[in-house]
């Protein structure tokens, strides 16, 4: 939360490990102070929270197109409940990114692919997880126009849109004064390695 309200006070002028904070939070936090005269990790604190709730909100809607209401609502409760759900109240991506990342789903699975795009696009701002959204948005794009790339034309575009969070946050950097790449360079500053993801079950077990 402190590396934000630093990011949101000072724009990324303050150092190269600010690059490893996706700057949609920190752009909530200044012009919400510029707005409401709030300090910016109250405006975070907020945001936060209130994205908690619709993220609650939408992924109970986005559930429901498939699963039954007694999943549905246990899913939730799970949710809410679970204890590192702590984090989902505190000055950090994880609820924007929840949030936006459900209603970029929703969206594209209601076939409104110009709001799914959008939405996409601010979800790759909040964290570099967002580009992975391309994933499901290609698959859904293909379930609902077939396998003939001629009916692709109208949505593509849109279910294209989160690879733009990568470009646009590289060309901030570099108006900070940093190299575009410095995003991924930084990694390292925060204790973070490329490893085999099956790693990651080594970790868990041992």
């Amino acid at each position: 939360g402190l590396w934000s309200k630093q990011s949101a006070e000072r724009t990324y002028s303050c150092g190269e490990a600010n690059a490893a904070f996706w700057p949609l939070l920190p752009w909530v936090m200044r012009y919400g102070h510029d707005l409401t005269g709030l300090q910016p990790e109250v405006v975070g604190y907020l945001f936060a929270n209130l994205c908690f709730l619709g993220a609650l909100i939408v992924i109970n809607q986005l559930l429901r197109i498939d699963f039954n209401g007694p999943l549905v609502r246990r899913t939730l409760w799970c949710l809410a409940l679970f204890p590192t759900s702590l984090f989902f109240t505190a000055v950090y991506t994880e609820t924007p990114f929840i949030f936006l990342a459900a209603l970029c789903l929703l969206c594209a699975r209601k076939g409104e692919w110009p709001a799914a795009g959008v939405v996409g696009f601010l979800a790759a701002l909040t964290r570099s997880q967002g580009v992975m959204l391309l994933a499901p948005l290609g698959i859904l794009l293909i379930q609902q126009n077939g396998l003939i790339p001629s009916k692709w034309l109208r949505t593509a575009p849109f279910a294209a849109l989160p690879a733009l969070g990568p470009v646009l946050f590289g060309w901030r950097l570099q108006e900070a004064g940093f190299k575009w790449r410095s995003f991924i360079d930084v990694q390292g500053q925060w204790n973070r390695a490329d490893s085999n993801p099956l790693k990651t079950f080594k970790c868990a077990t041992q």
